[in-house]
This record gives structure tokens, C-alpha cells and sequence, in this order.
């Protein structure tokens, strides 16, 4: 019999939480665990965190190459899609060597591999009940992340309250409104939780408190391409919760119709007191977009973060003609941008679009085969949730945050960044928990 980490049994004197945490695993499934949990904690606020959950779950994966699961889960359609992927970033590396037009210092190849192959997946897949403890995890860390920077310095918490652009980072907009949305979505899971607990009243307050703050925070990222998506998705949101309302009886609507007049007030009010804030970076932009639309001179324009947008997103597309079909090769974009005629363009580190970049890097082969294996993935989760096997809330959850990241993407890059490749890692891997794993395993091990 293998030894299990953690279990009630034990002599060991373990706390609940690590019982549940490691129920049922092994000494080296333990491993993987431990590391699919700092992965999770330390996403948004360490690297080295990060990493060294990383090297964790890689040497567990290497103890489980034997096991027939393991080997399953390599074999489902969207993990096989994204080793063709990595294999062809590779080749592209050998093409460039061979060739001589290598550069180590501006290859992005590590990442780009670090990025498309699934780290996580089979571990959320083998637990299942992980998949909220890593969501919660990975929420409380941008939570502390914030908070570092709002004490940092003395000037920063009044800066944010104040709505001035405080989180320079443009990815900050969406991971903060992808953890907003997690507190939206799963708000009537948690009070239903808490409500036989002893001090329920203060967890309430800590938790609507977090949220308020976190809402602020957004704000202060000024980042409009994530305010856009994110008003999309709660809206999305609330015509489900309504719907669901609609469905219920008298009996049932009560505190569902609470939640939502709650947040609706919660977001008015913030908004409210931030408009000046909201309507002035929303119209700072809007003669410069007038002149792009008119198909004015290039000349005319002023250049604020649309004229930049427009130029660099002109050049890659420019680029991507040249090799419409497999490429440039992966590497570092502002090698490539440092090239362009224009020195103001110089400044920027990519393209501000995710799709031109990877038409730039990796061709119309690249995009597809990774809009492909994307695709597959939401449409296998999609058909687990008609068929009963994922809970309401999860699916709505990940089905609105790969939508704000589609939308996102338009107009941002953040892929080869450390931040994103971990953000990534786990969503990915709590997808593929919930397409691959058996519903009566999720139900028997805390998923539900």
C-alpha cells in the first residue's frame, strides 16, 4: 500500500486544511501538490515563488512518468496540440541556428515552450478538489501584491483612492478584473459556506471589504481595454444570476436578488466617485482615434497610447506579410521594433497585440494551431457542462475569463512575461481538471 501524505488517519497530528489539501496522495504526488500551490499563491507576486512551484511540479512529474494516468493525459486532443506547438516554436529555433540569424540574447524560444506546454493540468486533473483552494490562492496574492505596493511608499494609498494611475504594468487591469470577477461569481458559494461559521460576520466584512479595495485598484491601473472587458463579462454575469432568478421560486430569490442589488451598488458607487478619473482617460485618446478612423496623415497625429498602438500595430502587420505563413521566428520583439524608421516606436518592448505578435513570431501556423488547442479546450469544458459534470459557477467563471482574454488580447501582449506564463499555467490546468476528471471523483473529493 503507498504511504498517503496528510490523511485523517495519520498519527501526525496534521491540521484540516492540509488533510484536505493532500488527501489521498502519495509522498511524490505531495510534490506536485506543494508545487501547483505556490505556482498558485505566488502567480502575481513572485517569480522566484513561482519557479520554484514550477521545479517542484516538474520533478513530481518526472516520478509519475510510469503511471497510466499520466500518460492519458498527454494524450487528450488539447495537450497534443500544444506539444505540436512547442515542437514547432523548437524547429523554428533550428531553422535559425543552422541558419546563422540566431541570437541567443533576443531568442524567446524558452518562454514561448515555458508558456504552451500544460505544467499544471495533470496534477488538477489527478485532485480535482484543488481547483478552488488554487483559485482562492492565486486571488490572494494579487490581494497581498496590492497591498505591498499601496504601503511602499507613503504617497501610493492616497494615490489610489484618488484614482491616479498607480499599477504601471497594463496586464494589472486584467488580473485584477479576473480576480473581481472570481469574488462576483462565487460570492453566493462563499456566504453559503460561511454561514454556519462561528465569526461568519467578520469573514463577510474582510471579504466585501477586499472586494471594494480591489475595485479601486482597477481604477488606479487606468487601463481601459480591461475596464472595457470587464464590464462585459459582469454583465454577462448578471443576466445569468438574473436568469437564475427568474427560474426560482419566491422562496429561493431572496438572497440571490441581495448579492446582486449589492454588487450593482457596490460598482455605482465606485464608479461614481471616480468618474472624473474614468471619463478623462476614456477621452483623452478620442481626436487621435477621429483622425486614425477618417484615415488621416500619420503626420497629424498626436502621439499619446492610441498613436502608439496604431503605428506598432501597422509595422507588425507590415511584418507579418513578409512571412505570412510560418513567420519570423521566436524572439524578442523590441529587437525588431528597434529596426523601424521611427525612433519614438523605439520605446516599445512588443507590438500591443497579441495576435500580430504571434503572426510576427510564429506565422498563421502559430495562431492557429494555438487558437486551436484553446478553442478545443472551452468546447470539451462547454460539453461537460451541459452534461452535468461542472458546477454553474466554474464554467461561467473560466468561460468569462478566456472572453475577457480574447478581447484583451486585441490590444495588449503579455505572454512571454513571467506573470502571464504562471496566470496561464493555471488556467489552463484548472480547465482541463474540469474537462478530464469524472464527475462522481469531483463530487467524492470536494469539487462540488
Amino acid at each position: 500500500m503507498k504511504p498517503v501524505i496528510a490523511s485523517k488517519t495519520t498519527a501526525f497530528g496534521l491540521s484540516p486544511v492540509r488533510d484536505f489539501l493532500f488527501q489521498g496522495a502519495s509522498a511524490k504526488e505531495a510534490v506536485g501538490i506543494a508545487g501547483v500551490l505556490l505556482i498558485a499563491f505566488f502567480t502575481w507576486m513572485s517569480t522566484a515563488g513561482a519557479y520554484l512551484g514550477l521545479f517542484l511540479v516538474l520533478c513530481a512529474s518526472v516520478l509519475q512518468l510510469s503511471a497510466p494516468d499520466f500518460r492519458a493525459y498527454w494524450r487528450h486532443p488539447s495537450n497534443i496540440v500544444f506539444l505540436i506547438l512547442a515542437f514547432y516554436v523548437l524547429a523554428w529555433e533550428c531553422v535559425m541556428q543552422f541558419s546563422g540569424a540566431f541570437n541567443h540574447e533576443s531568442s524567446a524560444t524558452k518562454e514561448w515552450v515555458l508558456l504552451l506546454i500544460p505544467w499544471c493540468g495533470y496534477w488538477l486533473y489527478r485532485f480535482p478538489h484543488l481547483i478552488m483552494p488554487v483559485l482562492f490562492l492565486a486571488g490572494l496574492g494579487l490581494l497581498i501584491e496590492t497591498l505591498v505596493v499601496a504601503f511602499d511608499q507613503g504617497d501610493v494609498l492616497l494615490r489610489i483612492f484618488q484614482g491616479e494611475h498607480v499599477f504601471q504594468a497594463k496586464a494589472w487591469g486584467l488580473y485584477l478584473s479576473v480576480v473581481i470577477l472570481g469574488l462576483i461569481v462565487f460570492v453566493p458559494r462563499f456566504f453559503s459556506w460561511t454561514r454556519t461559521w462561528k465569526r461568519a460576520g467578520i469573514v463577510r466584512l474582510i471579504y466585501i471589504t477586499s472586494s471594494l479595495w480591489l475595485i479601486q485598484c482597477l481604477v488606479a491601473a487606468q487601463a481601459r481595454t480591461a475596464w472595457v472587458c470587464f464590464m462585459i463579462a459582469v454583465t454577462i454575469v448578471l443576466v445569468v444570476a438574473l436568469s437564475r432568478l427568474y427560474r426560482k421560486g419566491v422562496g429561493g430569490r431572496g438572497l440571490l436578488m441581495v448579492l446582486v442589488a449589492g454588487f450593482i451598488f457596490i460598482l455605482t458607487s465606485v464608479v461614481a466617485m471616480n468618474y472624473e478619473q474614468l471619463s478623462d482617460r476614456f477621452s483623452k485618446d478620442r481626436v487621435n482615434i477621429s483622425k486614425i478612423l477618417a484615415g488621416e496623415n500619420e503626420q497629424s497625429l498626436t502621439y499619446t497610447s492610441v498613436t502608439y498602438r496604431y503605428l506598432i500595430n501597422k509595422y507588425g502587420y507590415e511584418l507579418w506579410l513578409s512571412s505570412p505563413v510560418v513567420g519570423l521566428g521566436p524572439q524578442d520583439s523590441d529587437a525588431i521594433i528597434a529596426k523601424h524608421e521611427n525612433e519614438k516606436l523605439h520605446v516599445l518592448a512588443h507590438f500591443h497585440s497579441t495576435y500580430i505578435e504571434i503572426l510576427v513570431q510564429l506565422g498563421v501556423v502559430g495562431l492557429v494551431l494555438l487558437v486551436l488547442a484553446v478553442a478545443f479546450l472551452w468546447y470539451q469544458l462547454l460539453r461537460t457542462a451541459l452534461a452535468g459534470h461542472v458546477v454553474g459557477d466554474y464554467f461561467l467563471f473560466i468561460s468569462c475569463l478566456f472572453l475577457m482574454i480574447f478581447l484583451w488580447s486585441f490590444f495588449n501582449f503579455r505572454m512571454l512575461n513571467a506573470d502571464w506564463r504562471f496566470f496561464w499555467m493555471l488556467l489552463i490546468g484548472v480547465t482541463q481538471a474540469m474537462v478530464l476528471s469524472s464527475y462522481h471523483s469531483m463530487e467524492n473529493r470536494g469539487y462540488r
